[in-house]
């Protein structure tokens, strides 16, 4: 209370911070972290008539600067474009029934942010990614939008998940399970806060707006680069420790001067695998939205690197008071916030599985640990020899 008795007004920053803190309370809470995590928005900052929405009947953004995506242009290219309920076959001869897809029980759990992806994984081990990709795809409508291939997206997102080591936790269960939730939390409905809408000295709380996913304030293209990132963003991963790698003197870590060593590899090897004919299923973007793509999946994927963790955190932080969804770059960054929780979202999970997650890391945790100490060992006779 302040001298003459009227509730003290905390600064936003603080706010911010209590409102984190009491999330963390209950990690079991996902909605409320997410609106802690996403409340702070301007109502400006949520286009709902150019175009720009991520809604099934919004179209792909290639925008730059302050502007919105304006993509009249792709509209009738796009229009048409649907899945047919068919029998896919990759070229190494996967199949994939659609409509067994589509019908699938666990694949209808995707919205739930409790996915039993250990039990979609066993019962689907070798596919799991895929038709995870495939659920977030067309629940998403973008293989309307962008007039997919079904081929072409099968060969891709198989091959990846084939690329993806047998190991305890950098596997293709976890890329699904980051992909999850990146859809989750780009399409769970929360409820932004504003500003008062008088004077910024009244007593009054902000009033709420209806509730709306962040999708709404993305473009389609950048929803389908974050969902195609969170896909690739481990790839070919050795369960190794960028630290390790470089420590080991890798030839990942010549090749990439110790930087990001493996966040580099995996955005670099699985775009080589995606530019492969049989495998381009993006084809059907034009030179401008493919660039664009491009660079958006590489951003992402590189923010997966927590050497970078407290600087992207930093700059969320400074900009959460002001953020401007309408702004690119400000876009950019909640998208690389949302593939950076998913990405380390076991802790708010129910507990059987987080434990399961805690188990496998501290697995590879402990491989690396006696890796480490067979080369030091070995080292050390060489030396004495």
């Amino acid at each position: 209370m302040d001298k003459g008795g009227a509730t003290e007004i905390q600064p936003f920053g603080v706010l911010v911070r209590r409102r984190i803190h009491a999330a963390h309370r209950d990690l079991t809470r996902i909605p409320n972290a997410i609106e802690a995590f996403t409340s702070y928005w301007k109502p400006e900052s949520s286009p709902t008539t150019d175009g720009h929405s991520a809604h099934p009947q919004s179209s792909p953004g290639t925008s730059s600067g302050n502007e919105s995506p304006s993509l009249k242009k792709n509209a009738i290219r796009k229009e048409s474009g649907s899945l047919c309920d068919t029998v896919v076959t990759t070229v190494d001869g996967q199949q994939f029934d659609t409509r067994e897809l589509d019908g699938d029980r666990g694949m209808s759990m995707v919205a739930d942010w409790s996915l039993p992806i250990f039990e979609i994984a066993e019962k689907h081990r070798d596919t799991v990614l895929s038709r995870l990709t495939y659920t977030v795809f067309k629940q998403a409508d973008l293989f309307r939008i962008f007039k997919l291939s079904p081929i072409k997206f099968f060969n891709f997102f198989h091959a990846l998940e084939r690329g993806y080591w047998d190991i305890p936790y950098h596997n293709r269960v976890h890329a699904a399970d980051v992909l999850h939730g990146c859809y989750y939390l780009t399409c769970h409905p929360v409820r932004p806060l504003i500003g008062p809408t008088t004077s910024p000295d009244s007593l009054l709380p902000p009033p709420l707006t209806p509730a709306a996913p962040i999708s709404s304030s993305m473009s389609t293209l950048e929803l389908m680069a974050l969902y195609t990132a969170a896909a690739m963003h481990d790839y070919d991963h050795p369960g190794r420790t960028n630290a390790f790698l470089v420590a080991a003197e890798d030839k990942k870590a010549i090749l990439y001067n110790d930087r990001s060593v493996l966040e580099n590899h995996h955005a670099a090897e699985s775009w080589r695998l995606l530019q492969l004919t049989e495998n381009n299923f993006i084809e059907t973007l034009d030179p401008a939205e493919t660039k664009r793509f491009r660079y958006l999946v590489l951003e992402y994927i590189l923010a997966t690197d927590l050497k970078q963790h407290f600087e992207i955190i930093m700059m969320f932080n400074e900009k959460s008071s002001e953020m401007e969804l309408l702004n690119e770059s400000d876009r950019l960054l909640m998208a690389k916030m949302i593939i950076k929780m998913a990405d380390i979202n076991s802790p708010t999970k129910p507990y059987g599985l987080h434990r399961q997650w805690t188990d496998r890391i501290c697995q590879e945790f402990y491989e690396q640990a006696s890796e480490k100490t067979n080369r030091c060992t070995y080292t050390s006779i060489s030396t004495k020899l």
